[in-house]
């Protein structure tokens, strides 16, 4: 029912492509955000499993909205009536799933220092133990006689 859909007829065949071009994005090694497939658990458990075979870790990016907003923002990306479609199929991230929750009446920019904020918390978890056992530099002065 999404846009693309149209050119393709098939679900199936968006997905496979889809995951395609995703496998050789990935053969760069480099951050990735992607948009796409995420509406239901079971894709999600996919595209998880998918990542984790080619060495990627995935955090899922929820932004809320309120129904109008939300359907005025569908209807920029979807065919017209899709929302209702899209609702109906939507299935919320559970407490196993990796995900950060973001506020769909923020800025874009609030909402980008949010995720990024997000996103090192974990690395700067993982150095604090390496940073506070450093010693602190030792220097001695030479005593005059």
């Amino acid at each position: 029912r999404h846009q693309y859909d149209v050119l393709t007829g098939d679900l199936a065949v968006q997905k496979k492509a889809t995951l395609y071009l995703l496998r050789e994005v990935m053969k760069t090694k480099q951050s990735i955000v992607f948009e796409g497939m995420t509406d239901q658990l079971a894709d999600r458990e996919e595209l998880v499993l998918f990542a984790k075979k080619h060495d990627y870790k995935v955090i899922f990016i929820w932004t809320q909205a309120d129904a109008k907003t939300a359907k005025k923002r569908t209807s920029k990306k979807y065919i017209s009536g899709d929302y209702d479609y899209l609702l109906s199929r939507f299935e919320m991230p559970n407490e196993k799933e990796r995900y950060i929750v973001i506020s769909g009446h923020h800025t874009y920019d609030t909402q980008a220092r949010m995720v990024l904020h997000k996103l090192t918390e974990p690395r700067k978890e993982a150095l604090k133990p390496i940073l506070n056992t450093r010693k602190a530099p030792t220097v001695t002065t030479p005593r005059r006689t």
